[in-house]
């Protein structure tokens, strides 16, 4: 799938989970991956990127998810009870990875 395809539908999800407009907030780093987690009504998304730009502890989803700076993308949406604990997974991650998908 093509990178603006990908960002696209990441977009759509964040949209109809009402995430799209809010703030991610640093959650962890290893193996050059910085993670960001953002909550919305009782869904989880799990951002994990690799970026060519500087990432900051606290991120606009939109900017956190920008195409031209993004080597790699990966957003898990989890379900979550009334007290913001992670129950289960909602359908398969969305990935973007370039030096994986020689298609692009």
């Amino acid at each position: 799938m093509s990178k603006e395809k990908v960002f696209a539908r990441i977009k759509k999800e964040m949209q109809k989970n009402n995430i799209w407009d809010k703030t991610a907030h640093f959650a962890c780093y290893g193996d050059s991956i910085m993670t960001y987690h953002v909550n919305g009504d009782n869904v989880l998304a799990e951002i994990s990127v690799i970026s060519l730009d500087t990432l900051f502890p606290e991120e606009d989803i939109e900017d956190l998810i920008d195409e031209f700076y993004t080597e790699f993308i990966g957003v898990t949406f989890y379900s979550t009870d009334e007290e913001g604990n992670t129950e289960k997974r909602i359908g398969e991650p969305i990935t973007y990875n370039p030096h994986a998908d020689k298609s692009n």
